[in-house]
């Protein structure tokens, strides 16, 4: 190592200078308390950052859920009268509106295209 850092200065002093800290049984401990506190904050943010991206894909999924819970509901509101116009009222289309789950509104959606009587929708209503 010493013959490499002949003829530069700047690599010469570091070269020094680590010498002079590893010498010191002081010096090495506080470098490697330091470096292990440099590993436990990137470890800290790898882990923070992580954890954002899954509290942002919980969110994307539940705006989705969201989303496809409207579409359906608004398709059921504007499909039901045209398939049952003697049974559907605006109590009913109300009904449907205020259905939380998607599943749900996906069974009427299917019992509605299987042409099931209205009594077999108002069941799942």
């Amino acid at each position: 190592m010493e013959t490499l850092t002949c003829g530069t200065p700047g690599l010469e002093l570091a070269y020094q200078k680590f010498v002079e800290v590893n010498s010191d049984e002081r010096m090495r401990e506080l470098a490697w308390a330091r470096e292990k506190a440099a590993r436990d904050e990137h470890g800290r943010l790898l882990f923070a950052k992580e954890e954002g991206r899954a509290e942002g894909r919980a969110e994307g999924r539940a705006e989705e859920r969201a989303v496809n819970r409207a579409f359906l509901a608004q398709s059921l509101r504007r499909m039901l009268p045209l398939f049952y116009p003697e049974s559907v009222t605006a109590e009913t289309l109300e009904r449907v509106w205020n259905i939380e789950e998607t599943e749900r509104l996906q069974e009427i959606m299917n019992a509605m295209s299987e042409q099931k009587p209205f009594e077999r929708i108002a069941e799942i209503l």
